[in-house]
């Protein structure tokens, strides 16, 4: 995965170095990137539901540190972090050249610079992804949504899409904590089993019936799509 990353890397700066950086350059390699670690760590994905050909906001729980890997191999979306993920080796840099948005959650001024910086990207006609829990959980609901990019949206009158991410094992899911021992448990897994759902915008509407609309169905979808996951003729499977 170390090396992997590092060779996408030096790639991509060195031709942003000649050639300028350019958006579409830092998603088609990020794209390369997470289909070979989705490869390397026997990722078998099934997936429902459509990306959308406009500029949105998709709003997902958040189970994993492998959540953004899978997602982001078929979305091209800025992506809002913590700043902690700033500071990891060769991952931070590579977030950076490759459309993320870094937040520190104890910082309101931060929190302000984001929602502004989603607001400005949602307006210059790009698609934002955001975990509005705030942190990853394993519960069989969602936490609390954070309001703040749902608010930047309805102000912008940009759609809101929700995605849900599913896992065949709980033992995928990560709570905060070393990132080391959890990677380790990745490899150790033969295959790791997922589900990824994406729906239809919710309705357009203010703040808070965005935000419920979202929660509401990404919430359903969490029950409906249980493990092991079958496929129907309205999902894809990708085997890594």
């Amino acid at each position: 995965m170390i090396i992997v990353l590092a060779w996408y890397l030096c790639g991509l700066l060195l031709k942003s170095a000649l050639f300028g950086e350019t958006e579409e350059r830092g998603f088609r390699y990020r794209r390369k990137y997470t289909g070979v670690a989705m490869r390397i760590l026997g990722v078998r994905l099934t997936m429902q539901g459509e990306v959308h050909n406009r500029p949105a906001l998709y709003v997902s729980n958040h189970r994993s540190l492998l959540d953004p890997v899978i997602q982001l191999r078929f979305i091209d979306a800025y992506i809002v972090s913590k700043a902690e993920v700033s500071a990891y080796p060769l991952i931070g840099r590579g977030a950076k050249e490759t459309g993320v948005v870094f937040v520190h959650r104890e910082s309101k001024e931060s929190r302000s610079a984001s929602r502004e910086a989603i607001k400005e990207l949602l307006t210059s006609g790009k698609s934002v992804l955001i975990y509005p829990e705030g942190t990853t959980s394993n519960l069989e609901t969602t936490l609390p949504f954070r309001s703040g990019a749902f608010e930047m949206a309805a102000e912008v009158h940009a759609p809101v899409i929700p995605v849900v991410i599913q896992y065949g094992n709980p033992g995928h899911h990560w709570q905060d904590g070393p990132m080391l021992p959890f990677f380790m448990r990745k490899f150790s897994a033969k295959h790791i089993d997922a589900n990824l759902s994406i729906g239809t915008p919710v309705p357009e509407g203010n703040t808070n019936e965005m935000l419920a609309a979202s929660r509401e169905w990404i919430g359903e979808e969490i029950g409906r799509t249980h493990p092991p996951f079958p496929l129907s003729s309205k999902k894809r499977e990708y085997r890594y």
